[in-house]
């Protein structure tokens, strides 16, 4: 079973492995997955707590808080028609998979509202006023 702390990286969209731009592979140390929960606004020694939370918040949401996508790959299949919304105010409408996003460092709003999709990197929940 993982710890809580790699859990809630997984929920939040860290990977546990990356490649760099030279090609070669790293595991996601321990360190640098408290850094990023951290800065995405979670409390990495609260991990079980900030697990807790999520899914009580899940429980009641059509859609999570964040979907993070990878870059220029189809997004996740949504359950019911959605409206995606960039910074630029462009409006693209759907149902299923949402479209291939770009690698940004921008958010897209989609609905219902409250839902950012986003290519990795997933940007802090306090970007939602969370």
């Amino acid at each position: 079973m993982s710890d809580p702390l790699t859990v809630l990286a997984g929920r939040l969209g860290i990977l546990p492995r990356f490649q760099d731009q030279t090609g070669i592979w790293h595991d996601t140390t321990p360190e640098t997955r408290a850094a990023l929960i951290t800065a995405m606004g979670f409390d990495p020694t609260r991990a079980q707590a900030e697990l807790e939370q999520l899914r009580a918040r899940e429980n009641t949401r059509v859609l999570p808080d964040w979907l993070v996508c990878v870059a220029d790959q189809a997004g996740p299949v949504l359950p019911h028609r959605w409206t995606l919304t960039t910074e630029d105010g462009a409006k693209t409408e759907g149902r299923g998979a949402l479209p291939v996003l770009p690698f940004t460092n921008s958010r897209s709003q989609a609905t219902p509202p409250g839902c950012f999709a986003r290519p990795k990197p997933c940007p802090s929940r306090r970007d939602a006023g969370g």
